[in-house]
């Protein structure tokens, strides 16, 4: 099985309050060593977009983490194909410091038509290196969010820098999004323990969010909307430092 190794150390950039890796900077890893991983397999972004016209989405991502990391830590990403089916594949994460697993992760991608943005089929694709693996860094696949109680909600702008290379909103930055629905004070008082993304359609440039959402017990939940239309839901979890 295929299992790629790569090594990251915690960067100013990616720390935020109390010396902590923030959640957006954790998912910056996993989409790097991602990113390397497809490459080397040979369904990387640069090939795919020059030559087939395509390019890789997530729709959902689950993310766990067990232990924080601090500001130069050494740390170890492990991730691996682990699967597909007609529409979907599936990818997982390993997050290691001091050999020592910290956080785990599991997603589902599509494959994008970068004329039509629309899903391609998988069937027929990959199937030398998108075969089902008996490794799992999170068994069950990434569930989907349901209602999300829209009690508190704010408006912010999508602006150019929030863009990546598919010309939409990277993934990374709503979890930003998601946490800012919240004051910095509840935020200082507690830690992230677990993250669950549903990613609906793409936000471009310029474009107005709705964020709504609530805190029920230990669990946020923030509903994205633009022009009314369903965007992305995220479910945080979390407990006091």
């Amino acid at each position: 099985m295929s299992i790629a190794s790569y090594s990251f150390k915690v960067e100013g950039q990616q720390i935020g309050y109390n010396n902590r890796l923030k959640l957006s900077g954790l998912s910056d890893l996993l989409q790097i060593a991602a990113w390397r991983h497809a490459e080397e397999l040979g369904f990387g972004l640069n090939e795919m977009m020059a030559n087939d016209n395509r390019t890789w989405a997530m729709s959902r991502i689950h993310i766990q983490i067990d232990k924080p990391a601090a500001h130069g830590d050494e740390l170890i990403v492990k991730t691996w194909p682990k699967k597909k089916d007609r529409i979907f594949a599936f990818r997982d994460w390993l997050v290691e410091k001091d050999g020592e697993i910290i956080a785990r992760a599991t997603s589902t991608y599509l494959l994008i038509d970068l004329t039509t943005r629309r899903p391609i089929s998988l069937t027929g694709l990959y199937d030398d290196t998108l075969t089902e693996k008996d490794t799992h860094a999170i068994e069950a696949p990434a569930e989907r969010i349901h209602e999300v109680d829209e009690k508190e909600s704010k408006t912010i702008e999508s602006i150019y820098t929030d863009l990546d290379v598919n010309d939409h909103v990277n993934n990374i930055r709503y979890l930003d999004w998601a946490q800012s629905l919240m004051p910095a004070r509840f935020w200082k008082e507690r830690k992230v323990d677990s993250v669950l993304v549903n990613y609906f359609n793409e936000i471009h440039a310029d474009a107005s969010i709705k964020l709504s959402g609530s805190v029920n017990g230990n669990t946020l939940q923030v509903l994205g909307k633009v022009n009314e239309k369903e965007m992305f839901k995220v479910e945080l979890l979390f407990s006091k430092n």
